[in-house]
Parts: structure tokens; sequence; C-alpha cells
């Protein structure tokens, strides 16, 4: 597994300049077309920047088209491409491409927001279960968001939509504590089969732990 991610700070915020890296992007007209419809530029810049992280991930002078399935899954065209997920979150982006064997893969990069009724989130989305976990947990509010950013992953990486009660089964999951600039947010990496490894790639300006150490 390759993970790279990609701070704003290295992505211009000029929308002439954003227009012209879209525009070098190798990943085909569709996927170019996408970015030039955003009217915020700043959803623009980060979409963008997963890309770029993408482009790491697969060498700079890789070039493959990146198309959508109708629930807006991206993937390679071609089946000696790998399969990749992507993320974003302010300041940071983030890109993972599977290697061979680990299958579908699923990314979600998420920031603790206090101003984010997770109670409510909780009784939607998360199993009777869960919620009984975040009641009896000492830290619910990053409880929360690390097991909201597995559910997001699973949704990535099976390219469906989010349903209520998502079941964290029959997936393989690794989840990470983030730190940067007094923030603090949760990566998850979905994945059809246990991560052999993984090589960090790109921004290292924060801190990452394993949570899993």
């Amino acid at each position: 597994m390759k993970i790279c991610f990609l701070s704003k700070k290295d992505i211009p915020s000029e929308r002439e300049a954003l227009m012209r890296m879209i525009d070098s992007l190798p990943f085909g007209e569709d996927e170019q077309t996408r970015l030039r419809a955003f009217q915020n530029d700043n959803v623009m810049a980060q979409s963008l920047g997963a890309l770029l992280a993408l482009q790491t991930c697969i060498g700079e002078k890789t070039v493959a088209k990146i198309a959508r399935t109708e629930n807006g899954k991206p993937y390679f065209v071609g089946t000696d491409m790998p399969a990749f997920s992507l993320s974003h979150a302010d300041p940071l982006c983030v890109a993972a491409c599977a290697e061979d064997g680990e299958g579908s893969v699923g990314v979600d990069l998420e920031w603790i927001r206090d101003s984010l009724d997770t109670n409510a989130v909780a009784k939607r989305f998360f199993t009777e279960e869960e919620q009984q976990m975040l009641s009896d947990s000492r830290s619910p509010q990053d409880d929360f968001f690390c097991l909201w950013t597995k559910k997001e992953a699973k949704v990535k990486m099976l390219g469906t939509h989010f349903l209520a009660k998502t079941s964290l089964d029959h997936i393989s999951y690794s989840s990470y504590r983030i730190e940067i600039n007094g923030r603090v947010g949760y990566l998850s990496v979905a994945t059809e089969k246990p991560i052999k490894n993984i090589e960090w790639m790109g921004a290292k300006d924060f801190c990452i732990h394993d949570l899993s150490k």
C-alpha cells in the first residue's frame, strides 16, 4: 500500500494557476472537466491536491485515464493499474494506492469538529454495539471520528452509498490519529485483504500515530 499526503500550502490559491495544473494532469479529459466545474476555488484546490498525491503514488510520468462508476467511485481504466482512493480535509489531501493482492481500497480523513452533533449522527449510522462503545468511552469524540472514518473508508472501498447502521465486518482496516497545527483528526484505510506494508509518501509536516500499536 502506498499512501501519499499533499499539503494545501503546496497548491496555488489563484484560479488561473489551478487551471494550468489541471490542464497538466495525466488522468484524462473527463477528470479535468470535473475539476474545472468546481465553483469554489478551495474545493477545487483540495480535489486537485488529492489527484496530485495520486500522481506521486503511481509515478510522475505515468499516464492513466480515470473513470468513475455511477456512484462516483474513481478507478483507473485498464486492468494493469492499481485500485486507489482519495480524500481531503483542509489542509491535507491524501491518496491511497493498493498493491498486488490487497484488492480494492478506500481512504477517509476527517478532523475532529466540536460543532458536529456526534450523538445524533451515531444514532443514525452506528450499530447499537458501536453506540454503546461510545457511551462507555473515556474519549467518545475521538472514538466517534475514528469509527466514522472507518465507515467512510468502507463505503469508498465498496463504491456504494452510505447506509444507516453500516457494519464494519468482513473488511480489513488500518487507522491513524493525525495531529497538525493543534488540530486532531483520524485517517482510516479499508481494504479487502490485510495490508502487508505501507509506504508513506509526500508531506510530513504533521504527526501520525498508528492506532494498532
